[in-house]
């Protein structure tokens, strides 16, 4: 974990300047720690988050809840990922359906892409399709200027922005399965099928 990304979680209200989470900020560490400990929930957290912090798969540094659901994975690393790997890990947070977006916060960027929009099929082109924000670290007031604090995800101000909008259920990987689910079910009917009258 990064000074960069304690100074960023602590500015923005998702934690405390002693390091304690201010509510809603579960702690991946704490999460992977297997110590026998089940209070507020933890086992049922592990299980849920499993696929996240994975550290061959996503491995969040941090899980940011609103009412215990899952909104923004925290993700700090000591540099810069090169487009494969930052492609590799929004498609896993994508694949869990869960949290709205992906924070990817190095020494030198911080990355907000929107979770719930599919990866792209190619990784040509400068901009990562899902990405709402692309910014220096040392410029927190453009992240300011997109609403992303704590309180104004917490009161729904940042879900009203342009940026906010963009984060739509309808492009989640369960949106998406359940379109091709239908598209193959038109298929087998148009093609005949006798049991397509059972899944239609």
């Amino acid at each position: 974990m990064t000074n960069e990304y304690e100074t960023l979680i602590q500015q923005f209200g998702y934690a405390t300047t002693d390091g304690a989470d201010g509510g809603g900020l579960v702690r991946g560490d704490a999460l992977r720690k297997r110590d026998g400990a089940t209070s507020g929930g933890i086992e049922e957290r592990r299980f849920r988050y499993a696929s996240v912090l994975d550290p061959d798969k996503l491995g969040v540094t941090d899980v940011f809840e609103i009412n215990g659901a899952p909104c923004i994975y925290l993700k700090s690393l000591a540099a810069d990922p090169d487009p494969e790997q930052l492609h590799a890990w929004h498609r896993t947070a994508w694949n869990h359906g869960l949290g709205r977006m992906l924070w990817i916060v190095t020494p030198t960027m911080i990355r907000v892409l929107n979770a719930f929009e599919p990866p792209p099929r190619s990784l040509k082109g400068k901009k990562h399709p899902a990405e709402i924000l692309n910014c220096l670290t040392d410029d927190l007031d453009q992240l300011r200027q997109y609403e992303l604090d704590r309180i104004s995800v917490e009161s729904g101000q940042f879900w009203a922005t342009g940026p906010g909008k963009r984060i739509s259920k309808s492009k989640r990987i369960d949106a998406q399965l359940v379109g091709d689910l239908r598209s193959a079910a038109d298929i087998l009917m148009e093609r005949g099928c006798p049991h397509c009258r059972l899944i239609g």
